[in-house]
């Protein structure tokens, strides 16, 4: 199918839409969400211990911060 000059930019052109789409919703979900102190320390907490180890669990990134974000609403 790449060898084809007219189905290869037909492709590229669904990729690069695609990843327009992903970055529209990324930007508007963060702009309604991240609204307080709390979800900016979650999300670079989460951030750092993505970055910083190699071989974290997606899951256990996602459980840790629903932790982290139960205490913060206890706490604060």
């Amino acid at each position: 199918m790449r060898n084809s000059i007219l189905f290869s930019s037909f492709l590229d052109a669904v990729n690069v839409a695609s990843v327009t789409i992903i970055f529209v919703v990324c930007y508007t979900k963060g702009k309604e969400n991240i609204t307080d102190w709390r979800m900016i320390f979650i999300g670079v907490l989460s951030l750092a211990v993505i970055f910083s180890f190699k071989k974290v669990n997606s899951a256990g990134v996602v459980i840790g911060a629903a932790g982290v974000g139960y205490l913060l609403t206890i706490m604060f």
